[in-house]
């Protein structure tokens, strides 16, 4: 990663856009946890397996996107890849740099712990290093003389092991002032219910992550992104049902899911009150749906007539 299609293009669009909704509810503290984490810039890798997905995500839509003016929010992931873009047009952002970005731009700042990929599975090289200079890669990019981050961790500790350690910096975070909302962000290649070696998740260690974020957080936002693929229509709708419930067992009031073709992301919701948490899931739809159609519209109208569109997944429609 970062891969060129349009998974790539679905889950830092849901991130971006669950991260700016989290920065309207709250104006204290946030605290972002993200693991699977590539280095901050990252050489795309065209992924041939994924062809039928390119027309989305193509060298020449990303050249566009470089190349055309900024007419459109300054916070929507397309104005914010475009500066990425704009700095070097060779490598592709990760997760939690796009959400410095956007920190920067509404003037606030996070507090972050931060899990590498491994180079063992990825061949990014050292990618600890990397991600301590996040803070610096941020200011660079959105030309700024100061950091988003109050305070940075990096762990090269692997998941899900490195949960533990994650639970334990949100306890002294919380000793030290507590956080008004908590971001976490999983990407790994895939979800799968039961456990299975390689860079994935399974429902035992993804609930035991969704509950280190609620972990004394009891009157606090907290949003969980969680990225996967599956080819296999039948374990791909099982897999987005488990994590559905993944989240209700761990006590958030609601998830929803997004999918384009073999793609998904599902956003795990905990608000003040259930209400609030519904409301933000309406706004999140809306925003997703509006963000998806702003990269839709740059397409070639050919390309732009034949794109599947982005299906959305509530609880009923999982169950």
């Amino acid at each position: 990663m970062p891969f060129q299609n349009t998974g790539t293009l679905l889950e830092n669009l849901t991130l971006v856009e669950a991260a700016r909704l989290m920065f309207e509810a709250t104006s204290g503290p946030v605290d972002l946890a993200s693991a699977f984490a590539m280095p901050p810039l990252t050489v795309w890798r065209r992924a041939e397996k994924y062809a039928s997905d390119s027309p989305l995500f193509t060298i020449a839509q990303l050249n566009a996107v470089a190349a055309t003016p900024s007419p459109d929010p300054p916070e929507s992931y397309l104005a914010l890849l475009r500066r990425c873009l704009r700095h070097d047009r060779t490598r592709g952002p990760n997760g939690v740099l796009l959400v410095a970005l956007l920190a920067l731009h509404r003037s606030r700042t996070v507090r972050a712990w931060v899990e590498d990929v491994g180079s063992g599975s990825a061949h990014y090289g050292p990618t600890v290093p990397a991600l301590e200079a996040l803070g610096t890669y941020a200011s660079t990019i959105g030309t700024s003389d100061h950091s988003p981050f109050s305070q940075l961790t990096a762990t090269s500790t692997p998941y899900p092991d490195c949960t533990s350690e994650l639970r334990a910096q949100l306890r002294q975070w919380r000793q030290t002032q507590p956080a008004q909302g908590r971001i976490g962000y999983l990407d790994p290649n895939s979800y799968r219910p039961e456990p299975k070696s390689g860079p994935h998740t399974s429902s035992t260690d993804h609930r035991q992550w969704l509950e280190a974020l609620v972990h004394d957080h009891d009157s606090g936002w907290v949003v969980s992104v969680h990225f996967s693929s599956n080819r296999d229509k039948n374990a791909r709708q099982h897999g987005l049902a488990h994590m559905h419930a993944d989240a209700h067992a761990a006590g958030y009031h609601l998830s929803h899911s997004y999918r384009h073709q073999a793609h998904s992301t599902t956003v795990s919701i905990r608000g003040p009150v259930e209400p609030d948490a519904r409301r933000y899931a309406r706004n999140l739809d809306r925003a997703l749906k509006a963000g998806w159609m702003q990269w839709v519209d740059m397409l070639p109208p050919r390309l732009a007539s034949n794109s599947d569109p982005l299906h959305l997944y509530t609880e009923s429609d999982v169950a």
